[in-house]
């Protein structure tokens, strides 16, 4: 039960802190007691990937990284890169990592048309 516990906790993530100015009141906060970012992400295409135009804020609110990002699952062992019906609109993130917006175990978004 002790171990329960502490796995609980340490899961936890925190309370958004406060918005910066010129964050979007649509960016969505991801973050845990070590830190976040404030993420953005608009559906712009369906074909051939589940594709979306992202920003990643900073905590203070400047920007990390803006562009293309497309579905990523993992299924198998083995990415794949699903398309064909209109992609939603993303409204909670589990994390960033300074490349891939992570959206649960086996979902992230993955940068598209740049490295």
């Amino acid at each position: 039960m002790v171990a329960f516990l502490i796995l609980l906790t340490g899961c936890a993530t925190t309370a958004a802190p406060p918005r910066p100015q010129g964050v979007p009141t649509s960016a969505v906060w991801a973050g845990g007691a070590d830190g976040g970012a404030w993420i953005q992400c608009k559906p712009v295409a369906k074909e051939p990937h589940l594709h979306y135009d992202c920003t990643v804020y900073f905590e203070s609110g400047s920007v990390w990284v803006s562009g293309g990002f497309v579905v990523a699952e993992r299924k198998s062992g083995k990415d794949e890169f699903p398309g064909g019906y209109w992609p939603p609109e993303i409204r909670s993130f589990n994390s960033f990592d300074g490349r891939t917006i992570y959206l649960s175990e086996t979902r992230r978004l993955v940068p598209y048309g740049r490295e």
